[in-house]
């Protein structure tokens, strides 16, 4: 992970309750925001200002959302993200996910703080 910006659609559409799902790309660059908002380790990554709604659109459509599009799990619109696997077990997925993408994104930002690419152990979940 270069940019904790896939972590953070993902932990905002959990937080949503849109994963899985569709979210309104609106809701999620606000989402998106809040989180980096209230964690300064967060703020921090991103390189546009968090209360600049454009310019967070824009970096998230040109990177995580368009990279997670060209998968198999997700479809880009204009106005919506979305996951394309069944909605069945929602919360035993929703729940498995919550807890893989913050382990990532504390993994992340610990190597981060300590001026490491990733910790050895992370390695083989590279993006």
């Amino acid at each position: 992970m270069t940019r904790s910006y896939k972590m953070l659609v993902l932990r905002a559409m959990i937080e949503a309750g849109a994963f899985p799902g569709r979210i309104a790309l609106t809701d999620l660059v606000e989402r998106v925001a809040r989180l980096a908002r209230r964690n300064p380790q967060i703020k921090a990554d991103l390189s546009v200002d968090p209360d600049d709604a454009r310019g967070l659109r824009k970096v998230l459509l040109q990177q995580p959302l368009k990279i997670l599009a060209e998968t198999d799990w997700f479809q880009l619109w204009e106005d919506t993200f979305e996951t394309t696997f069944a909605e069945d077990k929602t919360a035993a997925l929703s729940t498995l996910a919550s807890e893989l993408v913050d382990w990532r994104l504390q993994r992340y930002l610990q190597a981060r703080e300590l001026g490491n690419d990733m910790p050895n152990d992370t390695k083989a979940f590279r993006d």
